[in-house]
């Protein structure tokens, strides 16, 4: 602030006036111009490294999913398979118990 008061002292003076603006201009406008570039910046450095390992995290949680899904697609047709056999044995069961129930019926 007293920057701006040095400058207001020469209110009756234009060239010293108009220096003076000029001076603080310079200093804290273009300062923080310079600022607001650097902070941009760095900003844009660290979204581009924070983007390209949330896409490299994406790509591995995609491999992933695949290879669970094809494990789980696998397991299942395993399942069936078991199943069918399991279910082929019953019914050759059956036919055994039915054809035992009807030789002790006929003795």
């Amino acid at each position: 602030m007293d920057d701006v008061f040095e400058v207001l002292l020469h209110v009756d003076n234009y060239k010293k006036l108009k220096k003076g603006l000029v001076r603080l201009y310079k200093k804290y406008v273009k300062e923080e111009e310079k600022k607001k570039d650097a902070d941009k910046n760095g900003n844009s450095n660290t979204q581009s490294s924070d983007r390209k390992y949330l896409e490299s995290k994406i790509d591995y949680l995609k491999n992933c999913m695949k290879k669970t899904a094809e494990e789980a697609k696998n397991a299942k047709g395993r399942f069936m398979k078991e199943n069918v056999a399991l279910l082929q044995e019953i019914n050759e069961l059956k036919k055994q118990m039915h054809q035992k129930n009807n030789d002790i019926r006929q003795i």
